[in-house]
Formats: structure tokens, C-alpha cells, sequence
């Protein structure tokens, strides 16, 4: 039974004190080729780590530019998406490249019918320290003028990439009810476009986003106690029993 070396490792023949660049070049080696991977019947490959591959779980990473990176990697018969929470001035947002900017978490938590801040700071967790740590981000709310979900949807609306909403009215309609049909449009399509991108793997009745918004909040939460160094033994799954709890007695309004 061979054994495995992976090139430039120190049992690499290649990693030998001495191997100048033109002697690596003699032998048809790249003088900048970092190593770290395995040659299997002339083909490259690498490990990965089986964390990078699971699927419908939260993973908090460290990036060199964004710092700590909550994500999860949603993969459903349907749909496969990745959710990013980062933290930026000891605030939360979205990152997704569907929008022009970071979209700050307190208002995507308005555009999901959560505009109550006692609610969106249950989601997150009780203890005073946890609440503290998210008050700078629902304080960005303010800055935005935020406090209903037509304001959120708004928002969100004006900083896609690609705007979705379109539509027409007849001349017969009053400027009034325009304005009504307007409104109810915006936030339909918001909502719609936040339930295909966000999340996805947790199923959603209609446009109730109650499930996702305490999966995102249990996301929050995680980074929070990944920046006070006590993260949780495990990460959250849909199968947890208080999520299930949770489920069953939330009620939101929706579609």
C-alpha cells in the first residue's frame, strides 16, 4: 500500500534544500507553484475541507478583508443559494450581488414583516450583551428613515442591481390608487425576490418569512458570539428542537 505526499511537502523530492528557481525549471517545474496537492495518476487534486462542502448548515469564517463571515450554502430540490452575513463598524449586513451595497440586516429583517424591534431583537437572543452588540444596526434604521415594511421594500428596491419591478397603469386610474397599486407591487416583488434568494432551504408558507427570519437571526447571533469568543457547541439546524418550537408558535402576517 503506497503512501500520499503532497508536492513541496517536506517528503517531497522537490521541496530538498538548494532547488533554486532555474533548477526547478530544469526539472519542468513552476518555480512559483506553491505545492499543497496531490498528484493521482497525472491529475491534480486537493483535499477539501468537509466543512466547505456541507450544505444547510451555518459556517463562520474569518476573511482577510470582511473579518468574520457567517454563511450557509442553501441546497433544496429546487434551489441552491448562499446566504453572507459580515460585520463592518460593529454592524451586521447582507452581502449578496443581486445589490449595489451591503444591505444592513435590520432592514432586510423590516422587508420580512419584522418591524418591531422587540420582536427583531428576540430573534437574535435575550442576553443584554447580544442586544448590545446589534443595537448599532438597528440604529442604522433611523439614519435611513426605516420603520415599516413598505420603507424596507423601498430601500431594498432602489439598490438592486437589476430593478424587477415594472408596470403600467391606464389612464382611468386615479393618481391615488396608482399610488396604492404601487406600494402593494414593491412589496410583493421584494418579498418574492427575498424568499428565492434567501435562505432557501428553509421551507416558507406563501410570503410568511418567520422561519427564515429565525434562521438569519440564529445567524446574527453566531457572529455575535464568534467576536466574543463563545460560540455554541453546534451549529444551528433546521432539526433543532427550539427552532421547531419556535416555528409552532410564531405567528406573522402575510401574503
Amino acid at each position: 500500500m503506497g503512501v500520499l505526499i503532497y508536492k513541496l511537502s517536506f517528503l517531497c523530492p522537490l521541496n530538498e534544500l538548494g532547488k533554486s528557481p532555474s533548477e526547478l525549471m530544469r526539472l519542468k517545474e513552476c518555480p512559483l507553484d506553491p505545492g499543497g496537492y496531490f498528484i493521482i495518476g497525472g491529475t491534480e487534486k486537493v483535499v477539501l475541507m468537509q466543512e466547505q462542502t456541507s450544505k444547510n448548515r451555518l459556517i463562520i469564517e474569518e476573511d482577510s478583508k470582511r473579518g468574520l463571515v457567517c454563511s450557509v450554502t442553501s441546497s433544496s430540490a429546487q434551489t441552491k443559494s448562499k446566504t453572507n452575513i459580515v460585520t463592518k463598524d460593529d454592524k451586521f449586513y447582507l452581502s449578496h450581488n443581486s445589490f449595489i451595497v451591503d444591505v444592513p440586516i435590520a432592514i432586510l429583517f423590516k422587508a420580512m414583516n419584522i418591524t418591531s424591534d422587540q420582536e427583531l431583537l428576540q430573534l437574535i437572543g435575550t442576553e443584554e450583551s447580544v442586544w448590545a452588540n446589534f443595537v448599532p444596526s438597528l440604529k442604522l434604521c433611523l439614519e435611513y428613515n426605516i420603520h415599516t415594511c413598505l420603507d424596507a421594500c423601498n430601500w431594498l428596491h432602489s439598490r438592486l442591481r437589476q430593478p424587477r419591478y415594472r408596470t403600467a397603469f391606464g389612464a382611468s386610474r386615479t393618481l391615488r390608487t396608482a399610488a396604492n397599486i404601487l406600494e402593494t407591487d414593491i412589496i410583493l416583488e421584494i418579498q418574492r425576490f427575498l424568499r428565492d434568494i434567501i435562505i432557501t432551504h428553509i421551507e416558507m408558507e406563501k410570503l410568511n418569512f418567520a422561519p427564515r427570519a429565525f434562521f438569519l437571526g440564529q445567524m446574527v447571533r453566531y457572529l455575535i458570539l464568534a467576536n466574543e469568543k463563545r460560540i455554541p457547541v453546534s451549529p444551528i439546524s433546521s432539526n433543532n428542537l427550539s427552532y421547531m418550537q419556535f416555528i409552532k408558535s410564531v405567528t406573522l402576517s402575510h401574503e
